[in-house]
């Protein structure tokens, strides 16, 4: 009987330990990885940039109305990454540079996190990300370690010929039309807007233009035709929720010299959307 007593109180004792040791760990919040969980990381290419996903959990046990976020350490399996940040609170907001502040997150709730990485070293294809997220609050008092480690494949669904590279994952392009009279090309594509908002007021502008033969001027003259209209080098139009609109780029005397393909990068902004990309991209469009 009293060998089953000893036994019995090993094993509360055990039990006992077993809890002590679980509720301390979790109530250990000098750390931020005692505060902070990120889960569900991802990341992509979008046009040139590559957009990193994740979610943010609120473990401290208090709502949190006052935290900054930033990134460094960039980097990929061949070494560091020289690249610009851009912060937002999710798809479709705004971005800004360097951090992103007064993020508001209640206790135990979860917040949308994006990072826009670009530069010429993300142009040769990245296989992978790992960075360290950095966190401060004053709620949360002085951290012995405010930084968490964030790593994930980079998928790339780009197609890299006769194509377009899209600007964002809620627009879609499509339907791509090629029509060559004389010398002068005329280019169709349709754009449909799935953002799941109404987009007015959505600035189109050409930044350039090439022939896949090195040719990038065609005598200075390049137009956006939209509904019949012929704009030289931007416009502006709305695109309603779900709605398709059809943009034509018109290059005249296109084809005075040789010409492979047609690649074309047209800049596109609104101020009702943030969009991942600044542009999207006519890749490698077949003309003959």
């Amino acid at each position: 009987m009293k060998k089953i007593n000893f036994l019995s109180f090993l094993l509360v004792a055990m039990f006992g330990f077993v809890f002590t040791s679980c509720d301390e760990l979790t109530e250990d919040k000098t750390t931020l990885a005692g505060n902070l969980k990120v889960k569900n990381a991802s990341a992509h290419y979008v046009g040139k940039a590559i957009i990193v996903d994740f979610q943010m959990e609120n473990k401290s046990g208090k709502d949190l109305n006052d935290l900054i976020l930033e990134c460094s350490e960039i980097s990929s399996d061949n070494g560091h990454l020289s690249c610009t940040k851009y912060y937002s609170m999710g798809e479709g907001s705004q971005f800004s540079m360097n951090s992103i502040r007064n993020v508001t997150i209640d206790k135990d709730e979860t917040c949308n996190v994006r990072v826009k990485l670009t530069g010429d070293a993300l142009q040769s294809g990245v296989d992978k990300i790992n960075m360290v997220l950095k966190g401060y609050s004053k709620q949360l008092g002085q951290l012995e370690e405010n930084t968490l480690p964030i790593s994930c494949r980079v998928a790339d669904n780009r197609v890299t010929a006769n194509s377009v590279w899209t600007n964002d994952d809620k627009m879609a392009y499509g339907n791509i039309v090629v029509k060559r009279t004389d010398n002068d090309l005329y280019a169709s594509v349709d754009i449909t807007n799935n953002t799941g908002v109404d987009l007015g007021k959505v600035k189109l502008y050409i930044n350039s233009v090439d022939n896949g033969n090195g040719t990038t001027s065609f005598g200075g003259n390049r137009y956006l035709i939209v509904d019949g209209n012929r704009y030289l080098y931007e416009t502006s139009l709305t695109i309603g929720k779900g709605e398709t609109r059809t943009v034509t780029l018109y290059i005249p005397a296109f084809f005075n010299k040789s010409a492979r393909c047609l690649n074309a990068t047209i800049e596109m902004a609104s101020n009702y959307y943030e969009f991942a990309f600044g542009a999207f991209y006519l890749t490698s469009i077949n003309v003959n």
